[in-house]
């Protein structure tokens, strides 16, 4: 168990990372990074979407890109506070981390509360959020004793 506490950053830093390159895709390529969204939430392709209204694919399309934007900004935050911050074992890092899965959680929110269209499989988002959200609770929880301190059992 304190190998895991001990190497729990590891984890959490890839997932940072991994949150920062998906962050960086939509902003490369836009609305097409991940169509599973468009068909899950309207169930319509990008294809019916862009012939339907040009104009609103064009904005979604920024919607997309400045949201990888963000993406891309929380990812670099929390890597560099998980690398200089979580790591050495300052308390008030492993609080900031947290709102990694709070992030994770909000996405799942957010498109339960929105809707998937009926027919539709859930967006990969959804999906993904999970994971992102459980790994980094089980990672955060196992290196509470850490930052709370108390000991954790070997």
């Amino acid at each position: 168990m304190r190998g895991l506490q001990r190497n729990a950053w590891k984890g959490l830093l890839v997932l940072t990372l991994l949150i920062g390159l998906v962050g960086l895709w939509a902003l490369i390529v836009g609305i097409a990074e991940d169509q599973s969204v468009p068909l899950g939430l309207t169930g319509r392709s990008l294809a019916d979407l862009a012939a339907e209204s040009p104009d609103g694919y064009r904005f979604a399309d920024f919607g997309v890109r400045a949201g990888g934007m963000g993406l891309v900004l929380i990812g670099s935050v929390l890597a560099s506070v998980v690398m200089f911050a979580f790591r050495p074992g300052q308390k008030w890092a492993w609080w900031v981390v947290w709102a990694m899965p709070i992030w994770a959680a909000s996405t799942v929110g957010l498109i339960l509360i929105i809707g998937i269209a009926p027919g539709q499989a859930p967006p990969w988002p959804m999906i993904s959020g999970i994971v992102v959200g459980l790994l980094s609770t089980g990672l955060l929880l196992v290196t509470a004793p850490r930052f709370l301190g108390r000991r954790g059992d070997d």
